[in-house]
């Protein structure tokens, strides 16, 4: 009885549908096949074809052609079941485009997602493709869907910084391609704002970014040397360290090209030089190598630094005659490492300087030379950012500061003093400020607050 009655049931459903068939089609809205229909349609008619596309089974097809589409036309975080009848039949087959190309097709449809992106605090691959990694990690676990995940697995190494440690779709990243300044930061234990202004300094990411870290990346492979170099690297006071120099001696013989650091403070926003210990290695190499241990007793020999404070000269003068094999008399000082264990004859220097090397002046003198009131350049050593070293009056032998003529030159290619630029644009001093803070240019230090960058003022003054 329950069969007959489920029979009749079916019956009704059938002649219903029937009758219902007129107005339907009375309704339908003719429009033309799109290729992705097309294909379907040909795929259960016919045997599959030679092409990339013709290798996956017609549910792969479909389903990677829905749902890429769905994020090329809605966004990464798009839903099919968001979509209306007509987005579903526009998104299939934007899609099917895609997927049709084979690979390149959809890498290049990854591609432009990729670059959609605004960036954000959110990382990793669920940040990046949305619904498209949620869908063959979760929904289509099955091998089916391999050829269309091993090209989703393969786009996110090269354009992602994963790699050894990381999983994609439960499998571990075994190489890593792409480096951001967060995952170098981690793998070489360095700080990541000191790393980022090192980076930008040697050109591996952009100088102006609001990316935060973990979206700002490079190319991890041919940046190694860079970061191995950049992991290694010293700042100034760990490189004194190494060269068992005196503190006051890193900035004279920094600006007089004596001891060159790998990258530079101040060019990007680096507060700090970093140096190469291999570079340091060769600079001692060379200061010692003249160097004769028979001299380490002998009482009329000093170290450098003492030396020229004797002679009233500049460590950089002393090294320079080192340098150039110029001093007959050159020891080392056994039981001392490094820069200090130097030793030269004051009264051999002194005959070759000329009792005062005028490479090097006073602070007054340097003020003067600068056209900068002496309280600005005191500050400008202060806070070393124009290098100084101790020495004594000539007359009253009393402790001064003194400044190199070269230091002071290479100062002021990068720097201008307010009331030069203000002359040259042909202005009061006040109006000049007035004129930079409307055009949002902040003078160049806090203190002291009388100094621009020239790079600033290049269109401003001749």
């Amino acid at each position: 009885m329950a069969a007959a009655c489920e029979s009749l049931d079916t019956s009704l459903i059938i002649a219903r549908s029937l009758r219902m068939l007129p107005q339907l089609e009375a309704q339908a809205v003719e429009r033309p096949v799109t290729s992705f229909e097309r294909y379907v349609l040909e795929r259960l008619d016919q045997p599959p074809g030679d092409a990339w596309i013709d290798g996956l089974p017609l549910h792969v097809v479909m389903q990677s052609a829905a749902l890429l589409g769905a994020s090329m036309t809605r966004g990464h975080l798009a839903r099919l079941s968001d979509l209306s009848d007509d987005e579903r039949r526009e998104s299939d087959n934007i899609g099917f485009e895609a997927v049709s190309l084979g690979e390149a097709g959809v890498r290049a449809a990854l591609d432009a997602m990729n670059t959609a992106k605004t960036g954000g605090n959110a990382k990793g691959p669920t940040a990046m493709y949305g619904q498209i990694y949620y869908w063959l990690a979760n929904a289509n676990a099955e091998a089916d869907f391999d050829p269309i995940r091993k090209i989703v697995t393969d786009h996110i190494v090269d354009t992602m910084p994963v790699g050894p440690g990381d999983r994609l779709f439960g499998k571990e990243v075994s190489t890593r391609k792409v480096h951001s300044v967060w995952s170098a930061s981690r793998q070489y234990k360095m700080d990541r704002d000191r790393l980022r202004l090192m980076l930008i300094e040697m050109g591996w990411v952009p100088a102006r970014s609001n990316l935060p870290f973990n979206w700002q990346t490079f190319d991890a492979v041919k940046s190694e040397q860079f970061l191995k170099d950049a992991k290694s690297s010293l700042n100034y006071l760990q490189a004194l360290k190494y060269l068992n120099a005196p503190k006051a001696h890193e900035p004279i013989l920094v600006a007089s090209g004596l001891l060159k650091p790998w990258i530079a403070a101040g060019s990007s926003g680096l507060k700090d030089h970093a140096f190469l210990p291999r570079d340091l290695d060769a600079f001692l190499l060379q200061l010692t190598r003249a160097a004769d241990e028979r001299y380490s007793d002998d009482p009329s020999l000093m170290n450098i630094s003492a030396a020229q404070k004797r002679v009233f000269c500049g460590a950089e003068a002393i090294v320079r005659l080192i340098l150039e094999g110029k001093l007959q008399r050159v020891g080392k000082r056994i039981g001392v490492e490094g820069y200090n264990s130097v030793l030269v004859d004051p009264r051999e220097v002194e005959a070759l300087v000329l009792t005062r090397d005028r490479d090097l002046l006073s602070v007054k003198e340097a003020a003067a030379m600068m056209r900068a009131p002496v309280n600005s350049v005191h500050a400008l050593i202060e806070q070393k950012i124009l290098p100084a070293v101790d020495g004594r009056h000539p007359k009253t032998n009393r402790p001064m500061k003194i400044v190199s003529r070269s230091a002071i030159e290479q100062f002021l290619s990068s720097y201008i003093p307010l009331a030069e630029a203000a002359k040259l644009a042909d202005v009061s001093w006040g109006t000049f400020r007035k004129r930079q803070n409307s055009r949002g240019v902040a003078a160049a230090f806090e203190r002291p607050g009388g100094f621009y960058r020239r790079e600033d003022l290049k269109d401003q003054i001749p």
